[in-house]
This record gives structure tokens, sequence and C-alpha cells, in this order.
């Protein structure tokens, strides 16, 4: 009885060893194939990359001590050039990359929005193009998505960080399941900053379904109609930047039972209740009127803003 026992346990752990040794096999192999689009200065990635040594040691990789699973792959800064390789979207337990400041060509993988622990993703300022993958605003855990300073175009949502991008088109309400973001989809999203783009269209009220929101940068794009009164929902609200537009007074349709909150004010009177709102600036729109002078702007003037 106990010899069976005992090959049963022998069993179960060679069984556990032949699982963990493929499932590195296949971290080794996505970095490995990712490292054959890159090239680095004096080839060091491709020297320092070797099958010799085990991947959890290369350069710019982190492994889960428990698992020895790829859980950060950071190589900013490195004058990398090249396309990024589909093959990331295999590193199941990747938390973490940064290929930011590089000389990245070629498209986001769109497999990245699909990893299941992905918390930061940092590739701006590169070369990139193309699209913005819907899976990346579609990720129930991403904090920071920043994508800043690329040649990225088409339709979008919006995301924490694509400032600088070359984007066109309107935002669209389909993409990303928009109408039920809400806490589930984007429970921890700070930072929305779309600044600095082509952005075309109305300012979706919808956006402050995202309830925690510190920062909304919108900044130098080509917005029009009115500042939706619902941003007063964004408690949290400390720096809202909508310069540079060309917004108005003027309520859409779907706004004219908020009427009360718009006459005679530049900004919707709602934004009273955002009690650490520390930063405002419209500027640059074709706003007329006055402000608001209860709450936050109790002590403001015409040229705070």
């Amino acid at each position: 009885m106990e010899k069976h026992i005992l090959l049963l346990i022998l069993l179960i752990l060679v069984q556990v060893s032949i699982s963990v040794t493929s499932s590195n096999e296949t971290d080794q192999e996505a970095l490995l194939a990712f490292q054959n689009l890159i090239t680095s200065p004096s080839h060091f990635l491709a020297n320092n990359w070797t099958k010799n040594t085990s991947f959890c040691s290369w350069f710019g990789v982190t492994c889960s001590s428990k698992s020895q699973k790829v859980g950060s792959l950071v190589l900013p800064n490195l004058q990398l050039q090249g396309e990024i390789s589909p093959s990331l979207s295999n590193l199941s337990f990747l938390r973490e990359l940064n290929l930011g400041n590089n000389l990245l060509h070629g498209h986001i993988p769109n497999g990245l929005g699909h990893l299941p622990r992905l918390l930061v993703i940092d590739i701006q300022n590169n070369q990139l193009q193309g699209s913005i993958p819907t899976s990346l605003f579609q990720h129930q855990r991403v904090r920071f998505i920043r994508l800043a300073f690329n040649k990225l175009g088409g339709e979008l949502w919006k995301g924490p960080c694509l400032s600088g991008n070359r984007i066109n088109g309107d935002i669209p309400k389909e993409i990303g399941n928009l109408n039920q973001l809400a806490k589930e989809d984007l429970p921890n999203l700070k930072e929305l900053l779309l600044e600095h783009n082509q952005l075309v269209g109305e300012i979706p009220p919808y956006i402050t379904n995202a309830s925690k929101l510190e920062i909304l940068g919108l900044e130098v794009n080509f917005f029009s109609g009115t500042i939706p009164t619902n941003l007063g929902n964004l408690r949290e609200l400390r720096e809202l930047f909508l310069f540079g537009n060309q917004l108005t007074n003027e309520p859409r349709e779907h706004e004219l039972r908020f009427l009360n909150s718009l006459v005679d004010c530049i900004i919707p009177k709602s934004l009273e209740t955002l009690i650490y709102l520390k930063d405002i600036n419209v500027s640059f729109n074709d706003l007329e009127g006055g402000i608001p002078r209860g709450g936050v702007f109790a002590n403001s003037t015409p040229q705070s803003f």
C-alpha cells in the first residue's frame, strides 16, 4: 500500500515538473522571438539573452520567485530598434511592460491587451504607428497605459496616457464597452490624458463612468460642443485641462435639461461640488459668460481660467 502511495506522489511530482518546464519554455521562446525582431546598440541584448543562462537572469527581465515566470520586462532608454513581437502576449504572468523611450516602430500587438495580469504598459516616445488595440481599454486590471509621443492613429476609446500622438476621429461609444465601463472595468483609473492629439467631436458624458479619475487632460484637440455637466460627478478630480479646443456654451439637444446649470457660465455649475479640484484650464475655446460663484470657485477670477 505504501509503495503505491509513493509511486502516486512520484508520478504527480514528475507531471508538475514537466508542466513547469513546458511553461518556462514558453516564456523563453516568447522572449527570444521578441529579441529576434530587435536591434540594440553593440548587439548587447543578443549577447546577453542566450540559452546558456536562465531567462530570469537576462537583462531587463524579472521573474516571479514562486512560478519562475516572467513578471516584468523593463527595457527603456536603450535605443532599441525594430518591432514589438506579438510573442509577448504569451507571457501570461507579465505585470509590467516598459519599452519607453526607444526607436521602436510598427504596430502595438493586439494580444498585449489580453495579458491577464498586466498592470503597466509603457511604450511612450517611440515611432509606433497604426491604431491602438481596443483590448487595452477592455482590461480590468491595467492601471497605467502610457502611449504618448508616437505616431498612432485611427479611432480609439480613451486611455490614461495617449498624449502627443497623431490620433484622428471621434471617441466612439461602442469601443471598449463604454456604456458598462464604470467601476468593474477600470476600478483604478486615476489619470486620463489625451492631450495634444487631433481628437474631434463632443466630450462624451460617459467619461465620468471612470469615477476615480483625479486628472483629466483633453487639451489641444478639436473637441466641440459643451463641457459635460456630469463632470461634477467626478468627486476625486483634482486637475481638469480642456484648453485649446472648440468648446462652446451652446447645449447639445440631449443636454437641454441641464440649461439651468449652463446659463451665463463658462463652465457648468455642477463643478462647484468638486472639493479636491486645484487646477482647471478652459482657455482658448469659444466659451462666453461668467464663472460659477460657489464651492471651489468662490474665490476665483476670470484670469484664473
